[in-house]
This record gives C-alpha cells, structure tokens and sequence, in this order.
C-alpha cells in the first residue's frame, strides 16, 4: 500500500512539473466552498497568461474571474452549472482582460468530478488561443468582404474549374456556383468574347499576366449587360500558379450614360454648328452695321463740321473787321455764339454716336493734374459769376500732381459736371473737390457738389441715360447728351460715375478712377504757341509758299484770308491730283491737306508725294472733319506733318506753321469783349426796364425764340447800356434760366 501511495505521489509530481512547463496553458483544479470560488491548484502559466501569480489566485480566486468580460460571464456560470447537475465536460472560450488594454481570448475545457464529501471538481487545462481568434475573425471578415463586395469574384483552379462564386457575381450574371459549376470556361465567360479573345486572355494566363477587358454579356434571363472583366493568376507559396482570379464589374449603367453622352454630344455639335453659324451671321451683320454706323458718322462729320468750320472762321474774321458797325459785330457775335452752340451739340451727338459703334479709344499721357483743374476753373468762372454763384477749388486734401490718363476726356468730365452744376444752381455756388482712395489700387476722387435744385429719387437712374432730360428744365438748351457722355468716358476710364442729390438742397457728383501718378520729367508741354491775334508776321521771317487743298471753296478762302494775314504767297487745289501737278510744278514748303475729296483724297495724294522729287522736305498737313481719332494716326502714318480737326481755331492754323516752319509773329490782344466779373444779373438792375417791356422779355425767353429775344434785348440799349451789355451776354451763352430769375414773376 505504501509503495503503491508513493507511486501516485510520484505521479502527481511528474504531472505538475509537465503541468509547470506546457505553452500557453495551465492546468487547475476547482471547486466550490461556502458558496464561493475556490483554486485546489494552479499551475505555474497561470502567471503568464493572467499576469496573476499562481499563488495569489489560490489565496483568491475572484482575482481571475473578475478578467473575464462581462457579457461572457453570465454563460460561462450556466455551463457550469449544466456540467455539475448532469456531471458532464464542458468548453467554452473566454475573453479576459489581462491588464488594462491587454484582452486575451482563452479556451478552457474543464472535466467534473465529485470529491468524498461530496463537493464537485472540476480539473481543467486553459490554453491561450489569442492568435488563433484573431485569425479567425480576419478569416471571417475577409470571407465578409468578399461575399458583400460589389465586384463579382469567380476563383478557378488551374484546369478552369469553378471553386468559388460570391453573391455579386450571382447578381451580375444571374448564375448560383452550382449552376456554372460543371461549365466549361468558355461558357463562363461573356458570350460576346471573340475567339481571338479568348486566346489572348489565355496567352496570358500562360505567361502569369493580368488580361483585362470590356465585354458585352447575356444574363441569365436574357437580357444584355457590359461588364469590366479582370483575370489574374493566384500564387501558392512555393510561387506557383494554383488559382485563376475573375474579377466583373457591371459597367451597363456607365456604358449606356456614355451611349446618351455621345448622342448629346452629337445632338448639341449640331446645335453648336448651328447656333455658330447664326453667331457668324450675326456677327457679320454687326460689323456690317458698324461699317455703314461709322461711314455715316464719317460722312457726318464731314458734313456738318465742314460748313461750320466756315460760319466760325469768317464770323471770326469779319468781326476783327474795325469797319462794322455796333450793330453788325452784335450780329456777328450772335452767329458765332449759335454757331459755337451747335457745334457742341453736334459734337455730342457724334461722340455719343462713336461711342455706340465702339470707336473711342483712350489716349494715356502724363500730364498736370492741377494746372488742367485750374484751367477748368478759370473757364468756368465767368459762367458762374454771370449768375452771382461762387465756383471753389477745395484743395484741402492732398492729390497728385501729375497723372497718367486721357488729359482731353478727363478735362470733358469736369466741363461737364461743372457746367452742368453751374446751369442748374441759383443761388449758392459750386464746389469742386480732389482726393485719393487707396485700396488695394489707388484711386483718383473728383466730386463736383452744387447747392442747386437737386435730383428727384426717381430721376437719378435716368439722368445717365441719352437725350432724357429730367425735372422741369423747359427752358435750358441742350443734346440730354452731357451725363451719358460723361458716364461713358468715366467707364472708358475703368472708373465709376454717382450722384447724390436731395430735391431742393443741391447735388454731388462722384468721379471714381484708377489712379497711376506720372513722372513730372514725362509731362509733355502745350503745343499752343500763339496767345493772341496774329496780325503779321515778327521781322526777318522767311517767306513760305503755301498749298492750300480743298474740295470746298469757302474752306480754301478761309485759310487762303489766314495766309493773306501773314502775307504767304498761296495755290489752291481742288483734289489730290491737282495738287500733285501743283507741288512738282510750284515746289510749295507747306501743304494744307484735306482728307476727304474727290478724285484723289488726301492720304494717297500724299503718298504720291513723298516719292517726288523734294516730296520727303515739304511740310504737309492734315485738315479734316473727323472725329475719329484712329484717323488721325492713319494720317501721320501716310506721311503727314500735322493734324488739324475742322472747326478749327486761328490759331490751330498759326500754331501748326510755327511747329514745322518755325514761323513767328507779331501778335495782339483778341478783341472781344472783355468780361466785366462785376456785372452780375439782378433782380434790382431790371427796376430800370418798362413793365411792358419786362414782360415782353419774358415772353420771348419763354418762347424760346432767340430772335425774338435779340430785338427785345436790342431795344433795352437806350435805356441801360450796361445792362444791354450783360443780357446780350447771356442770351448769346443761351443762359436763359439766369435772365428769367432775374426777371421774377412779372405779370401785367
């Protein structure tokens, strides 16, 4: 008995110490003691795994039940309880949490007995099966995505028998694995496949290459689909071929948007070609409308400005005429008054009208800023005087000088606002203000403010507009051309044109522009060489022959009278022909050049020149009508000196002599009236008139009837010379609206 004891005590030893040293396990024996968890044995992995060392789990076995997760728990104690009522094995894997953050699945199978006194134990191994769980839900997950994923997936061994198929592929080509599973491959591809396809999918395979293609199918039920086929080899461990991988992706819905794409794109290169073709039609039309626009802008210009170039010029020339009575240079000046009057007009109209055919173009010199506010200033001045108002240059904020910009259309601007701030104020004045606004650009600030009658709300947005005028202006003259002139020159500018007015209390108006500041060295100097009357010529001056070249006769009289003034010899021409047979056969030094005439206009007269004999020494320039600036580069790139717009000044002609010739003159100041800045209408200066006569006045200004109004102010000379003298003023400047506040509500 002894011997056989200590055969079993040897036993139990050798057992514990293998139980000691197996991997990832431990062996325990457990059992139940006043109704708690109680450890008989532990082997020693039970510190590896638990991280609790053996004795410490013996001493309290909730140590180790506490790691086991909570919802796993509640099923483990009803296993235990089945295996000690019915005295049966049971397995289970557990998740314990070994430490924080550190979870391990463990399996433990545990083998009930009962002891003498009647309590159950259970001898139990727990093996460490982490690693294998992790596996397994990696396995189960990829198994997931492969039975989820959208692609279809068809897995073949190398002989092209089917050993697997997952749910898209079934939803793709309609067939279950057991319906393709005795198929050969030829069927399992797309029924649209060409030999030569299959073949070269083949050849591929056979190399251990990806072939991939786009194949038209029949489903299952019979309808067609397209599908993006990939095929791969799969290589087993050892590098060799053991599956073939097919990959379908339905591609019907991409195939028939591609279908309707091309449709529409063929449907609308159509409408393309179409709607191009209409776009040309259109296109050539306007251009063609431009051409006849500009040809009649042309064709007026020359017509309208040519006549008046000879109202101005001989007005001009008889009223330097000491000859003339009073009465006759009243006349004369009325003349000259309407004429400079409608050539306003008819420069507005034409300007606007260029603008609309899109032939204006900036002109972007340096120039002085301040002198060309001053000079706007100073010509505005009498006009404000006239009516009692004050005219101020605020120069309280800082601006620059001198500034790149179209100096002409900038000084227009101003002009315009001034004068139309000066035509609609009666009482107060006029303040014309300078600034920079600097953003990320600098801007240029021009406001003209007024204490006028203002703009109603309604009318500001139409007072840009062409020929509108607004308010109750019956009685102001004018095209309605002004603002919407202006707007558009400001627009040309890059810059922005606005207004804000209160009816009754006045308006001002905003010039915003894009501002770049000159170099002063840059400023290029007034051509204007003459400041007065030219009467003769200074001493020692050479005498030139002149060529004077019009198709008008009263234009050829007007300059051969200028060139009579400083005793230059003259020949007149009719057309280009003409005057090339007169410069070979006279050798002229300057020639006066119209741009427009028959036979042989003036471009390709000149042209013809230049290649003569002396053509390239004699001096030739360009007179014209036209208003369109292009031209006149067009007429200095044919070889002209010069370039002299008609209607044009005295001192144009004089000034351009002195340029090519260096002719200088004896000079006088202009007769005309000099302007007394004291003689401002009043109510008060009127007393002195008959009632009658006041009235009748009235009535004339009212009637709009300029002749009517000459007589009227005529027969007020005997009575006041003075006042003769500032309402003939006015009346010739057609300020009507300054005699008629003057004369106040007379009435019978």
């Amino acid at each position: 008995m002894k011997q056989a004891e200590q055969t079993l005590c040897d036993n139990e030893m050798r057992l514990r110490t293998l139980a000691d040293n197996l991997p990832d396990s431990y062996l325990y024996e457990f059992t139940y003691q006043d109704g708690k968890p109680h450890f008989i044995y532990l082997s020693s992995g039970v510190k590896k795994l638990h991280g609790i060392k053996a004795e410490e789990a013996l001493q309290d076995a909730s140590l180790l039940f506490k790691q086991i997760a909570p919802d796993l728990l509640p099923a483990y104690l009803e296993a235990e309880q089945v295996s000690q009522r019915d005295m049966t094995d049971f397995s289970m894997d557990l998740q314990f949490q070994c430490s924080p953050g550190e979870w391990r699945w463990i399996r433990i199978h545990s083998h009930p007995r009962k002891h003498d006194n009647g309590h159950v134990i259970w001898d139990g191994i727990a093996t460490d099966i982490t690693d294998q769980h992790l596996f397994q839900v990696e396995i189960n997950r990829l198994a997931q995505a492969i039975e989820q994923n959208p692609t279809g997936i068809l897995i073949t061994d190398t002989q092209s028998v089917p050993c697997f198929t997952n749910q898209a592929y079934t939803r793709i080509t309609g067939y279950q694995f057991s319906d393709i599973y005795v198929k050969p491959l030829r069927e399992l591809l797309p029924t649209e496949m060409t030999d030569a396809e299959f073949h070269e999918l083949n050849a591929s395979l056979a190399i251990g290459k990806t072939w991939a293609g786009i194949l038209k199918n029949r489903h299952k039920k019979g309808q067609y689909y397209w599908a993006q086929v990939n095929v791969s080899p799969v290589y087993d461990d050892t590098g060799a071929v053991s599956h073939y991988l097919y990959l379908y992706v339905d591609i019907t819905e991409n195939k028939n948007a591609e279908e309707e794409l091309r449709r529409y794109k063929d449907h609308l290169e159509e409408q393309i070609q179409e709607r191009t073709t209409e776009l040309v039609l259109a296109r050539d039309a306007a251009e063609a409308a431009n051409r006849a626009k500009s040809v009649f802008l042309a064709n007026m210009s020359h017509e309208l400005r040519t006549p008046l170039n000879a109202i101005l010029g001989f007005s001009n020339l008889m009223r330097k005429d000491d000859s003339i009575s009073e009465n006759q240079l009243t006349n004369l000046n009325i003349i000259n008054r309407s004429g400079e009057h409608l050539l306003t007009l008819i420069n507005e109209v034409l300007e606007m009208a260029k603008i609309e055919a899109g032939r204006v173009q900036l002109e972007n010199q340096a120039f002085d800023l301040g002198g060309m506010m001053r000079d706007v200033i100073d010509m505005m001045q009498i006009r404000a005087q006239e009516k009692g108002l004050r005219l101020i240059l605020d120069q309280s904020s800082e601006f620059p000088r001198y500034i790149e910009g179209d100096e002409a259309r900038l000084r227009q601007v101003l002009i315009n606002l001034v004068g139309n701030a000066v035509k609609f104020t009666k009482q107060g004045g006029i303040t014309l203000r300078l600034g920079v606004r600097k953003n990320a650009t600098a801007h240029l600030l021009i406001e003209v403010e007024d204490t006028g009658t203002g703009i109603a709300v309604e009318d500001q947005a139409l007072i840009f507009e062409p020929f509108i005028q607004v308010g109750k202006y019956g009685v102001n003259q004018g095209s309605g051309l002004g603002l919407a002139i202006t707007r558009q020159f400001v627009h040309l500018m890059g810059g922005i044109l606005s207004v804000n007015s209160t009816l009754g209390k006045g308006s001002s108006f905003l010039v915003d522009v894009p501002l770049v500041v000159a170099n002063p060295a840059d400023i290029t100097h007034s051509d204007d060489i003459t400041k007065g009357n030219v009467v003769g010529l200074a001493a020692n001056q050479p005498t030139y022959r002149i060529l004077i070249v019009d198709d008008q006769l009263e234009n050829q009289l007007l300059l051969s009278k200028l060139m009579e003034i400083i005793n230059f010899p003259i020949k007149t021409a009719d057309n280009g022909a003409q005057a090339i047979e007169l410069f070979q056969s006279w050798q002229p030094q300057l020639i006066f050049m119209d741009s427009r005439m028959p036979v042989m206009g003036g471009i390709e007269a000149s042209r013809h020149i230049r290649q003569l004999p002396g053509g390239k020494d004699v001096k030739i320039v360009a007179v014209t009508a036209s208003i369109f600036m292009e031209q006149r580069n067009e007429l200095l790139r044919a070889g002209m000196d010069d370039f002299i717009r008609k209607p044009y000044r005295f001192n144009d002609i004089y000034d351009s002599l002195s340029r090519l010739l260096g002719v200088q003159y004896v000079l006088e100041s202009m007769p005309d009236e000099i302007v007394d800045e004291g003689s401002v209408l009043t109510s008060p200066l009127l007393d002195v008139l008959p009632l009658a006569l006041r009235i009748e006045l009235r009535e004339a200004l009212e009637s709009l009837n300029s002749e009517q109004i000459t007589a009227v102010i005529a027969r007020i000379k005997p009575i006041d010379v003075k006042l003769y003298k500032t309402l003939n003023r006015l009346a010739e400047n057609f300020d009507y609206p300054c005699i008629l506040k003057a004369l106040g509500d007379v009435q019978a």
